[in-house]
């Protein structure tokens, strides 16, 4: 069979042999080079070229030739290469007619796809595409990790983790990614920071260990618990050097160490760490004054922690940026807050907490606003994570902590290798001798000794609760911690039991009107419970589909039972509601919770029928 003869220059055809047709295509900025064999008598002319071309792709699709793009040669030099492509090819072909050959060839392009299409790629390495070459398919190719360049030496897993950290973790550090002008973690910088410091290096690693865990559905390992205990010893050294200042990246890591403790459950550790940097902090005040990436990890550690276990922050939260929902209209911003004041007041909400709801109606609707179809609203990353953060500290702040510090959060249960029994095998006992933690099970029983905080009024409890179950479920965390939701729902889900039972009693009471069980009647009530059951009740069924297979199952029973209390036991008693009864669910709307669109009285209807799986 003859072979095709092709000279490219710069992305070029300069030459070819005669008896075949060319033609040139651009896609995304790659130049492909088309070439077929012209059919006999058409070979004269370009418009008799065209006609046979166009029957030859009837029968037969056209045949890429993909080459990289080389400095020009001399005539020999050209004949020699295009002797040796023809070889190579012969080889080629040889080779890919082996089936076990072939399907290795197709799982590393698979893996190596996976990482070339990650936006944060041109970070750690230059993309070939952008200079216009595309490479050869016989050429050998390095995994991606292995061609980035570090300050330290790697080994080639801590390279990976590396690689699946910048894959995935700055989208999280500032979620909502598309919705903001740029993000300053993906930003040269950013990387100059991470290479400079040996600590950070090795946070970065640990942290990109703990994302891959979550990819293989493996919430937590003794690789990574292992790996967390020799970076507290680091940390603990860089501590224990003395001087009068502590380094950022000092402050960062003892961060990173808060963040994975709330990760895994080991609350007790972010408790300790989180005193740690309150008095680090107290200190080193210059040292986060300029509000930029420290600061918003230092606030994430702090309250994303507290707000997992129901208490308060440990740090006083001071305003740095301008809110990111000043680009909604100053009417439009009246006119949300004045519905939220118009709903909870007559429940005898105090004002802090009306206040804080209102801010989290105003931040929710600036997200709406930015996220719809044509938006041209785009938010500051800093004002947009400030503000986030803000919302949820308020939140949790006023008037005291959600959870009855008599009874807090429990480290999730946890052994060690001195738990080997005598029966373990050889290989089994010879992986425990490191003596890390590991999570004994992942069957993990909701925290059931929780108990709310004391309240004047319980409906007060129950909407700071549905709110920050509300913000939670908007802005979600990836990856979850392993007790993800389990806290607040317990929280909540005693809370809704308590008011429940309240107006079941008044049933058996004699006199109509005149309650003195701390609620107020069912029309004021009304839009405030409807909301929220309903955020209850979608947070726990999506956080059901989140926790691991076997995991916790969160209850929500009581949250339908609260439903059908207000609404009816029918269905069809959802089109009874009026646009007041619903009122609360259109100020802080519930579609944002939702993996896809669906109304709000038919998801009402779904859930009288108990049938939530329209929520996914």
């Amino acid at each position: 069979m003859d072979h095709i003869s092709i000279t490219v220059q710069d992305g070029a055809m300069v030459s070819t042999k005669r008896g075949f047709q060319v033609s040139k295509t651009k896609h995304q900025g790659i130049l492909f080079v088309n070439t077929y064999i012209a059919p006999e008598g058409n070979v004269g002319t370009k418009k008799s070229s065209s006609k046979g071309a166009s029957a030859y792709e009837s029968q037969k699709g056209l045949q890429h030739c993909f080459r990289l793009s080389r400095p020009s040669e001399t005539p020999k030099a050209r004949t020699e290469s295009s002797s040796s492509q023809r070889q190579q090819k012969k080889n080629t072909t040889r080779r890919s007619s082996t089936p076990k050959a072939g399907k290795s060839d197709q799982s590393s392009s698979s893996d190596d796809a996976s990482c070339e299409n990650s936006p944060t790629t041109a970070i750690i390495s230059p993309d070939v595409r952008s200079h216009g070459r595309t490479p050869s398919p016989d050429t050998f190719r390095a995994n991606v990790w292995d061609t980035h360049e570090f300050g330290f030496p790697m080994t080639a897993r801590g390279k990976k983790m590396v690689h699946v950290y910048f894959s995935s973790i700055p989208s999280k550090m500032y979620p909502l990614d598309n919705l903001l002008t740029h993000n300053p973690a993906r930003t040269p910088s950013f990387l100059e920071r991470i290479n400079s410091d040996l600590v950070i290096m090795r946070c970065v690693t640990g942290t990109g260990m703990l994302i891959d865990n979550i990819r293989r559905g493996q919430r937590c390992s003794d690789e990574i618990l292992e790996y967390m205990a020799q970076f507290y010893g680091l940390v603990n050294l860089k501590l224990q050097e003395g001087g009068k200042s502590i380094s950022k990246a000092t402050i960062e890591c003892v961060c990173s160490m808060a963040i994975g403790a709330t990760h895994i459950g080991q609350y007790d550790h972010w408790r300790l760490h989180m005193k740690g940097l309150r008095q680090i902090t107290d200190l080193e005040t210059e040292a986060l004054s300029d509000g930029g990436y420290l600061m918003n990890k230092l606030r994430r550690a702090d309250i994303k922690g507290a707000a997992t276990v129901g208490e308060l922050p440990f740090l006083q939260h001071t305003r740095l940026h301008d809110n990111v929902s000043d680009a909604l209209p100053l009417a439009a911003r009246r006119e949300i807050a004045q519905s939220v004041e118009a709903m909870l007041e007559p429940c005898g909400i105090q004002p802090l907490v009306v206040q804080s709801v209102s801010g989290l109606a105003v931040f929710a609707s600036v997200l709406r606003a930015a996220s719809a179809s044509g938006s041209e609203i785009r938010l500051d990353p800093h004002g947009f994570i400030d503000e986030w953060y803000w919302v949820i500290y308020q939140l949790l702040r006023h008037p005291g902590p959600l959870c009855d510090p008599e009874t807090p959060a429990p480290s999730l249960q946890v052994h060690t290798s001195e738990d080997a029994s005598e029966d373990t095998p050889k290989d089994d006992l010879q992986k425990t001798l490191v003596k890390a933690p590991t999570i004994k099970t992942l069957f993990m029983p909701p925290p059931l000794n929780v108990k709310p905080a004391h309240s004047h009024n319980i409906l007060e409890t129950l909407v700071r609760l549905a709110s920050v179950l509300y913000i939670e479920a908007l802005i979600p965390d990836d990856p979850r911690t392993l007790n993800g939701y389990a806290v607040l729902l317990a929280l909540m889900s005693k809370t809704m039991d308590d008011v429940m039972g309240r107006l079941r009693c008044r049933a058996e009471l004699p006199l109509k009107g005149s309650y003195y069980d701390g609620l107020f009647d069912i029309a004021t009530m009304k839009p405030v419970m409807i909301w929220a059951a309903l955020v209850a009740y979608i947070v726990a069924s999506l956080g059901d589909r989140e926790v691991c297979s076997g995991g916790v199952r969160y209850e929500r029973s009581i949250y339908r039972d609260c439903l059908l209390y207000f609404i009816g036991p029918e269905p069809d008693d959802v089109r009874l509601l009026s646009h007041t009864d619903l009122a609360f669910c259109e100020v802080l709307g519930i579609q944002g919770l939702l993996r896809r669109k669906l109304d709000t009285k038919e998801l009402l209807k779904a859930i009288i029928r108990d049938d939530a799986t329209g929520l996914g």
